[in-house]
């Protein structure tokens, strides 16, 4: 929606804008998003559930290697599952 009235008012310098903005976010995606490579949603859904229960980052959790993998008991703790609905 910007683009258009851009172009026509400052040109070339337009792209030059898009080129900082964009820059400007990989700071905050590289330290503030946690890292989900190899790991499948509901991973993700017990480190999201494990940083909340402990008060800190879902990226300090992501980078750790004791996360249990879904599925398995203490996970199902961490998530409340009951156990009941499994068997």
């Amino acid at each position: 929606m910007i683009t258009g009235p851009a172009f026509e008012n400052i040109s070339w310098r337009t792209y030059i804008i898009f080129a900082v903005l964009n820059a400007a976010i990989i700071p905050p995606v590289y330290f503030f998003f946690p890292e989900t490579a190899g790991r499948s949603l509901e991973d993700m859904d017990v480190i999201f559930a494990l940083a909340h229960r402990e008060g800190v980052s879902p990226v300090s959790v992501s980078l750790r290697r004791d996360v249990p993998m879904a599925g398995s008991p203490e996970a199902n703790m961490i998530l409340g599952h009951d156990e009941d609905l499994n068997a």
